[in-house]
């Protein structure tokens, strides 16, 4: 059964768009020509990911106590990219805004006061102020919707081209924690 195999085979890439919250967020764009690998230096957040990988690789196999001085250096470390990235006013990023966002590890949908070019690539930051972690998510998006919204500004949707499997795993891991804590909240006012 053909079908059977490729719904099987595209089940993760699936069950991976399906991880969705909406939630508020921080975004700025900036255009593919102007991103941090056509300048050739050294991106803070692509680094703190590769930290953080090997941090859960070897993590496990150390004690209580080594454990704990990972996780506040860890904790440092993510403290210190936090306030690396926010400085990086420079490089053609956009201005950053703060909206209600639907997202999910294939992409966002938001409400923007400017339209975007459909099928226009930018590279994407954002940061979820309630995610506990001062390290934005950086990866290339295309848009895919850019329509006039019935309340002003314009309905956007970007999805995600390029997104590491490490910036990719924290990203389902945050969206999962942040429905949770909405599952919760519900279920607490119900």
């Amino acid at each position: 059964m053909t079908s059977g195999t490729r719904s099987s085979d595209s089940r993760p890439e699936q069950k991976r768009r399906d991880y969705r919250v909406n939630t508020v967020i921080q975004v700025r764009l900036r255009p593919l020509e102007n991103s941090q690998s056509s300048r050739g230096g050294p991106d803070p957040v692509a680094l703190f990911e590769e930290l953080t990988l090997a941090q859960a690789r070897f993590r496990k196999e150390l004690g209580p106590a080594g454990r704990t001085f990972v996780d506040k250096l860890m904790a440092t470390v993510d403290a210190l990219t936090g306030i690396a990235t926010a400085g990086d006013g420079s490089g053609g990023w956009g201005e950053s805004f703060s909206v209600q966002a639907d997202l999910s590890a294939g992409g966002i949908g938001f409400a923007c006061p400017i339209s975007y070019d459909e099928g226009a690539e930018f590279e994407v930051e954002f940061s979820l102020p309630d995610a506990g972690s001062t390290v934005p998510f950086r990866c290339v998006a295309e848009v895919v919707r850019s329509q006039p919204a019935t309340e002003g500004g314009y309905a956007c949707g970007l999805s995600f081209l390029q997104l590491s499997a490490t910036t990719q795993r924290r990203l389902v891991r945050v969206v999962l924690e942040l429905q949770r804590v909405q599952l919760r909240a519900e279920g607490g006012t119900g």
